[in-house]
């Protein structure tokens, strides 16, 4: 039975936290994740057809190419990630209700992931738009550097940068605040600006460590996929079929595990933010 700490925890125990999480949810959320991968199998399947078309065009990069810009692949797989944006908010309401002893049945989790799709498609607008600003900066500060100095260029471009991943990691729980609070887009990222304050490189450890382990269980998943694809070289479409069913299932599995991970970090930093506060009152109301 997962209960939710009460009070904050080291990096190793919200790591274990996440697990515990993981596994409580993982019972139910399983259904949500996997009707997610089999949505996110259609364009891949297309694509890998695709490919084997351009493939039979040896020696015309232009083919290639082709595959990537027609609308038979782009728009399938802008489609299905749209979707998939929608199963990814449910599987995150569906961890909140297990964490907090309020579990919902999948279909009302994802009726809840859907409704917030709207606003969370805005959100990665906004997150997206700082990533543009960023990426202009860079552009003025390498234009800077070839009509001034190169010095003053690279110094430019890392300042640049550093303020971009650090403006980023502040707002890195603003998709979890969404969706926990209900809360709207703009509230949502100060809600995580306020959570990381002083808490940036701990954020940035714990996720990175999540996301090492995830790295690792997808490449063993991709030297299986790639075992099938040998073996079955001869029969294209059989290992097309039997490649997609090994992708589904890593997918099904490990999907669950970083919106575990991440709310995870949000309880724990949102008893942070809370014991914070508490102190602050407590020493206005003492004696002076």
């Amino acid at each position: 039975m997962y209960v939710k700490p009460s009070v904050p925890l080291s990096i190793g125990g919200v790591l274990d936290e996440a697990f515990r999480l993981y596994r409580r949810g993982f019972s139910k959320s399983w259904r949500l994740a996997l009707c997610a991968q089999l949505v996110l199998a259609v364009p891949a399947v297309i694509l890998r057809y695709q490919m084997k078309s351009a493939a039979s065009a040896a020696g015309n990069p232009r083919a290639a190419l082709a595959v990537f810009m027609s609308p038979a692949v782009w728009l399938p797989y802008l489609i299905i990630v749209l979707v998939a944006i929608g199963f990814y908010n449910a599987l995150i309401v569906h961890l909140d209700g297990c964490a907090n002893s309020n579990e919902q049945p999948a279909r009302q989790s994802l009726a809840s992931g859907f409704r917030l799709f709207p606003r969370t498609l805005l959100l990665f607008l906004v997150m997206s738009v700082m990533l543009i600003v960023a990426g202009v900066g860079m552009g003025l500060a390498v234009a800077i550097g070839k009509a001034i100095s190169p010095v003053i260029s690279a110094v430019a471009i890392v300042a640049i940068l550093a303020a971009a991943i650090y403006v980023w990691g502040r707002a890195f729980l603003a998709h979890v605040a969404l969706v926990v609070e209900n809360a709207q887009v703009f509230r949502s990222i100060e809600i995580s600006w306020t959570f990381i304050k002083d808490h940036w490189w701990r954020t940035a450890t714990v996720y990175t460590v999540a996301l090492f382990i995830a790295v690792v269980f997808y490449f063993v998943m991709g030297f299986l996929d790639g075992i099938v694809a040998w073996g079955l070289h001869d029969s294209f479409g059989a290992a097309t079929v039997l490649t997609q069913l090994v992708a589904i299932a890593g997918g099904t599995v490990l999907m669950s595990f970083l919106p575990a991970v991440l709310l995870s970090m949000y309880y724990d930093l949102k008893l942070r933010k809370q014991g914070a506060d508490l102190a602050g009152r407590v020493n206005t109301l003492a004696p002076q």
